[in-house]
């Protein structure tokens, strides 16, 4: 996708750079708790200097025509929670790029490492949240846990319509986790079916009030502890973007997700409809 067309100057990071397992062939399959997420902090900051990028140099992610956007914002998320200070998000991607009239280039750009990120990493640990903090948020009735996959992997107990993923099938969603759409209804575009004539427009991001209002509904200001998840922490980076631009203080990704969520069977795991739901 990149090869085809990018924005003059742009380099490539593949979907797979700043997470486990390191496997030369990319991401999947995953085959133990850990598996999709981040590197440890040492590994990750050593991956963000191979691409030239230290805490101050700003940093504008986009996705490309074929690519994932959750993977996209899943590299923003990360090197905002590495410390990267100024990292933004092209509203749009690249399709609006170039339908703004941007130029485009097929040229690879080789990054050129840098000795040092400058800052110790994670800077912000807080937008991060783990299984165990997630554990602890079921039994804390003033915490939310916001799943965003689709409806069917939050409510239905059909495997044929829950399970969206190759590698792993279970279920259910999180005990007391409410629904908040999924990730792609953040994005005004055909992909939500959002506007009748959105075939013609690129995937910008929903009206920063529509999202307020629809997390209102389920529980979630601006002064609530929320911890977004998905599968593996790739959509969910794109719902905690948003909650970012927002001036949601309290808002993490849960990086394990439910992936890493029904490794023990001892946590618990609700099936069916949820009061949160539409």
């Amino acid at each position: 996708d990149y090869e085809s067309g990018h924005i003059p100057g742009a380099i490539n990071i593949p979907l797979h750079t700043f997470d486990i397992p390191e496997v030369p062939e990319g991401i999947y399959p995953w085959t133990c708790p850990e598996d999709g997420n981040l590197k440890a902090p040492e590994k990750l900051k050593a991956a963000i200097e191979s691409y030239g990028i230290t805490h101050d140099t700003m940093v504008i992610v986009y996705s490309g025509d074929e690519s994932y956007i959750s993977g996209a914002y899943r590299v923003a998320w990360a090197l905002m929670y590495a410390g990267v200070a100024d990292v933004r998000y092209l509203n749009g991607d690249l399709d609006l790029w170039r339908e703004s009239g941007g130029e485009i280039e097929t040229v690879t750009n080789t990054p050129i490492a840098v000795e040092d990120f400058g800052a110790t990493v994670p800077a912000h640990p807080e937008y991060y949240a783990t299984t165990a903090e997630v554990e602890e948020m079921v039994n804390n009735p003033e915490a939310v846990i916001g799943d965003d996959r689709r409806w069917n992997e939050y409510a239905s107990d059909d495997e044929s319509l829950a399970c969206g993923y190759e590698f792993f099938c279970v279920t259910g969603h999180i005990a007391t986790a409410v629904w908040v759409k999924n990730q792609s209804w953040y994005l005004d575009n055909i992909y939500s079916g959002n506007d009748e004539n959105s075939a013609s427009h690129p995937a910008t991001m929903r009206s920063y009030t529509e999202i307020q209002k629809m997390w209102s509904d389920v529980g979630i200001t601006t002064d609530t502890e929320v911890a977004f998840h998905c599968g593996g922490g790739w959509r969910s980076s794109h719902v905690w973007f948003c909650a970012y631009l927002m001036g949601y203080e309290h808002a993490s990704n849960y990086d394990g997700g439910w992936y890493e969520w029904t490794w023990d069977p001892s946590r618990p795991v609700v099936h069916g409809e949820n009061p949160s739901a539409e």
